[in-house]
């Protein structure tokens, strides 16, 4: 017997089994057709699916077909051409959808990534990206034969080098094609500008105020990095930061936003020429000026940063944030110390508190209620801290809707109540029952749910619909019927 070869070897295997003399022949024989079995299952998993189905990926392109689950057998398989499915290819130019079309029959016929790799790991959206740059294509896709040793990562970023590299990249440019966004996107454009030999400053869409030198930096950044990773760090190093501030401005909020970044450079030159600077206090300093830039911003007053020292910026930051923690713990009751300041995540959470706030309604009031024994009250939550600790309560996304509320598009309201004997004092035990969202230029209620987003009973059904006869809103469902 002599399987299907892929070198050539199983058969010369065997062959050397049956020459071999009696008393080890038994013996070599059988580990000739373990080594020809194994062969045989190193072959690419898409070389068995295609004499099953056939190229298929192509086709869902091509002829626009429908999702039909007992066309393609393979498990793995069959998730990315459902994805595939999903695509409306008839609204797709028809210069990119033959690109997507040559891209995918090549995969499928000799990669072994659609069989291999499950969808949460590598979706088909790189692929579609690879496509919409058919025209920067330095070599054809047809031509690509991929490694039978690689396994299907190495495989994955040995087809992009085939399609696009001409000249080494640093690595921190690779993960362009696996951010989310349109087809064609700047990070793009920048692989593709570099890997052709070009100059990363003079890539299309790269940041004005990136200097050459920055530029030439970042090139030799880490390869660990993202690209905005290594483009702030080319920048740090151009203005002379060392390592230490280079690493402590890469763990604070500016890491990879450019906005505004001409103010953020100022402030990075003054912190590297100044010789007494700790790198660590760099995320509390950064933190401190995005708290001062919000306040003028509300405040409609100019905010300079040339004028101020180091040493002032430090000794007003500490400051500062001991009196923003205090405030916060006071006002929402929790205990002293609760914040540590020097924590980035506790920063974070104390902005929350008190830069991303607004005014309460003022056509639609709060109510006190006494049902059961209990003190029953819907509030009105007025800070993205607040949605923040309502989400972890009730276990919801309510802390999302912080943009939407800022915005006047949206408000959210919090069923609670506590035992009447705790109603006279500072310290009440509330147990929260229900989240609400109003829609205010309506009136009228979009979303009322309990805990976990489960349906109200209807205790709480009743308390709120008397809050809404109250202040006459509309869109909840009468009592009784959850």
């Amino acid at each position: 017997m002599t399987l299907p070869t892929h070198e050539g070897g199983e058969s010369e295997s065997i062959t050397a089994a049956q020459t071999a003399s009696p008393e080890s022949s038994g013996e070599m024989q059988a580990v000739a057709v373990v080594a020809a079995i194994r062969r045989f299952c190193s072959l690419p998993t898409s070389y068995l699916a295609r004499n099953v189905h056939g190229p298929l990926m192509p086709r869902i392109i091509a002829e626009n077909l429908t999702w039909n689950r007992k066309s393609v057998r393979h498990p793995i398989f069959r998730q990315h051409c459902r994805a595939l499915c999903k695509i409306p290819w008839t609204k797709m130019p028809e210069a990119c959808r033959e690109s997507c079309r040559r891209v995918f029959t090549v995969l499928e016929e000799r990669s072994t990534m659609f069989f291999e790799l499950m969808p949460q790991f590598l979706s088909i959206s790189p692929f579609l990206r690879a496509a919409a740059y058919a025209d920067a294509w330095e070599r054809l896709p047809e031509v690509w034969y991929p490694d039978p040793n690689h396994h299907a990562a190495e495989q994955f970023w040995s087809f992009f080098e085939h399609l696009f590299v001409r000249y080494p990249i640093p690595e921190f440019l690779t993960p362009a094609w696996l951010e989310h966004g349109p087809l064609r996107s700047s990070p793009r454009d920048w692989f593709v500008h570099v890997a052709r030999g070009g100059n990363l400053r003079e890539a299309p869409g790269f940041p004005e105020h990136v200097t050459r030198r920055a530029a030439h930096l970042a090139m030799s950044a880490p390869s660990t990095f993202q690209i905005s990773e290594a483009i702030r760090w080319g920048l740090v190093h151009a203005l002379g930061g060392d390592e230490p501030l280079t690493r402590a401005v890469l763990r604070s909020r500016i890491r990879t936003h450019f906005e505004k970044d001409r103010f953020w450079l100022t402030l990075i030159e003054k912190l590297a020429a100044s010789e007494s600077f700790d790198p660590g206090m760099t995320g509390m300093v950064v933190d401190f000026i995005t708290y001062l830039a919000e306040v003028h911003a509300r405040e409609q007053r100019p905010f300079c940063l040339k004028q101020r020292s180091v040493e002032s910026l430090c000794r007003q930051a500490v400051r500062t944030w001991n009196e923003i923690a205090a405030k916060v713990e006071k006002s929402h009751q929790l205990d002293d110390g609760a914040f540590d300041i020097q924590s980035s995540g506790h920063r974070a959470l104390l902005l929350r508190a008190v830069v991303y706030v607004w005014l309460p309604s003022e056509d639609i009031k709060p109510i006190r209620l006494r049902r059961m024994g209990s003190c029953w009250e819907v509030v009105e939550l007025c800070s993205a801290f607040d949605l923040l600790q309502e989400s972890q309560r009730m276990g919801n996304c309510v802390a999302g809707y912080a943009g939407a509320c800022l915005e006047n598009c949206c408000r959210i309201w919090s069923l609670r109540s506590a035992p009447i004997d705790d109603q006279h004092t500072n310290t009440m035990k509330w147990n929260h029952h229900a989240t609400v969202a109003v829609n205010p230029q309506k009136r009228t209620i979009t979303q009322a749910r309990g805990r976990f987003n489960e349906q109200l009973d209807n205790i709480s059904m009743r308390a709120i619909s008397a809050w809404c006869a109250a202040n006459r809103l509309r869109g909840l469902p009468a009592p009784g019927l959850t």
